[in-house]
C-alpha cells in the first residue's frame, strides 16, 4: 500500500515549509496561537484547525468596510488551515497546538534564535517576528 499523497491544496512552493523543530514559540505567540485554533473551532467545529506562521509580502486592513485601509507592509500573520489542505508531516505539536510555518528559507536563516514572537502592526493588531 502506497502512503497517501501530500496535499498542498493552496500549492504553496515546498521551500516554504519550514522544518518541524527549526522555529520554537514565545510563550505569548503560543498563546496567540492556541486561543486561534479555539476561536476558528467555533467558525467550524467539525473541522480540525491548524495555526499557520505565514510569511506574507504585503498586508493592509481595515476595521471596517467604510474605515480606513492601513498599509502594514511585509510581515508574519496567522493564517488558518485545516487538516487535509496541507502535507500533515509539515504540521507539529507545540504544547498541545498544531502549528505550521510558511516562511522563506532567508527569514529563517537569518533569524539568531529562531524564536517567534508576537509583535503589533501600524493598526495595532497583533502579528509575529522571527527572532
Amino acid at each position: 500500500m502506497q502512503p497517501p499523497p501530500k496535499v498542498n491544496h493552496y500549492e504553496f512552493p515546498p521551500e516554504l515549509f519550514v522544518p518541524k523543530g527549526v522555529i520554537t514559540l514565545s510563550p505569548k505567540a503560543l498563546a496567540v496561537a492556541r486561543q486561534f485554533v479555539v476561536d476558528l473551532g467555533k467558525y467550524d467545529p467539525k473541522a480540525r484547525w491548524i495555526a499557520g506562521f505565514q510569511w506574507c509580502r504585503a498586508r493592509s486592513m481595515r476595521w471596517t468596510a467604510n474605515s480606513e485601509t492601513f498599509d502594514e507592509g511585509p510581515g508574519i500573520d496567522l493564517a488558518g488551515f485545516r487538516y487535509g489542505e496541507l502535507p500533515t508531516d509539515t504540521v507539529e505539536i507545540i504544547d498541545g497546538v498544531p502549528v505550521l510555518f510558511l516562511i522563506p528559507p532567508d527569514l529563517v536563516s537569518a533569524a539568531k534564535t529562531k524564536t517567534m514572537v508576537e509583535t503589533r502592526t501600524t493598526s495595532g493588531r497583533a502579528s509575529f517576528a522571527l527572532e
